[in-house]
């Protein structure tokens, strides 16, 4: 269900970033890919003036890891899956911005631990069946609020 809101919520700024570059009629329409710490994905870009762009991007990045330490089991899931809608102000002629907006989230961490041998803790000694599998997940914020500065490259045909 998260995956389908996510894409009806991208297509929705896409959309929304399309029918402003028809009703502008000389801002320029990029398209692109983005990566960072929040995935990888397709970016929409307009800049109707020197001075001001708009964003909107998808970013999407999974991993798994499995680790053993001291005889215990970690497993980590990451899930990141957001949304991001961003206005620019370009201060100078050049690609230095300033961008402000906001991010939808769907990103969690899913974590377990699973112990193989005896565990001593405060003098105890416990089971690995006494103990079981330890878990817990870790989510942000449905939405959040974006200030950032950046460079973007020149919008102009054939890089």
């Amino acid at each position: 269900m998260k995956n389908h809101r996510a894409l009806a919520l991208g297509l929705a700024c896409c959309s929304l970033l399309t029918a402003a570059a028809a009703l502008a009629g000389d801002g320029t329409l990029a398209a692109g890919v983005t990566a960072g710490t929040l995935g990888v994905g397709p970016e929409l870009s307009l800049r109707p003036t020197e001075h001001l762009g708009l964003r909107a991007n998808l970013g999407w990045l999974s991993c798994s890891r499995d680790h053993d330490v001291n005889d215990i089991n970690y497993n980590g899931d990451l899930g990141l899956l957001s949304i991001g809608a961003m206005a620019d102000w370009y201060p100078f002629d050049g690609g230095l911005r300033v961008s402000g907006g906001a991010r939808w989230n769907g990103n969690d961490i899913d974590l377990s631990a699973t112990p193989s041998n005896n565990v001593t803790i405060g003098g105890a000694s416990y089971t690995p069946a006494d103990i079981g599998r330890l878990t817990g997940t870790a989510e942000a914020n449905a939405i959040a609020p974006v200030l950032s500065v950046g460079y973007a490259g020149d919008l102009s045909p054939g890089f």
